[in-house]
């Protein structure tokens, strides 16, 4: 339950991101960038791209 909160996190704020930068967004639609959002597991040190 608690990592599926942390997903739509993630998955809000890259959302976000595209939508509040112009820049970025630009970039990312004409394929010159990617714009991926990750969790980084502390205990275990594994960095999962969503």
């Amino acid at each position: 339950m608690v990592n599926n909160i942390y997903k739509s996190n993630v998955f809000l704020h890259v959302s976000e991101i595209k939508s509040d930068s112009p820049e970025l967004n630009e970039l990312y639609e004409n394929g010159e960038i990617n714009i991926v959002g990750a969790m980084y597991g502390v205990q275990t040190g594994v960095v999962s791209f969503l």
